[in-house]
């Protein structure tokens, strides 16, 4: 299970996901239904998700949206 920890990200934060799928296994991989990105007059954000599928994996990867806040 993965939880999305903050309420949103504003600049200078990163948050990245790694995930490994071994041989034979599913996974159903979600993130919240909006992340909210705040501005900031310094860095930028970032979310970034990376998966990896040994082979005969499946995976299923809802995808949420995107809010910035302005």
């Amino acid at each position: 299970m993965l939880v999305h920890p903050p309420g949103g990200l504003v600049g200078g934060d990163t948050l990245e996901v790694n995930a490994t799928v071994g041989p034979g296994a599913h996974a159903l991989v979600t993130k919240p239904g909006a992340t909210r990105f705040y501005r900031s007059a310094g860095e930028q954000a970032l979310q970034r998700t990376r998966l990896a599928l040994a082979p005969g994996a499946e995976r299923k990867k809802m995808r949420g949206f995107s809010i910035q806040i302005f």
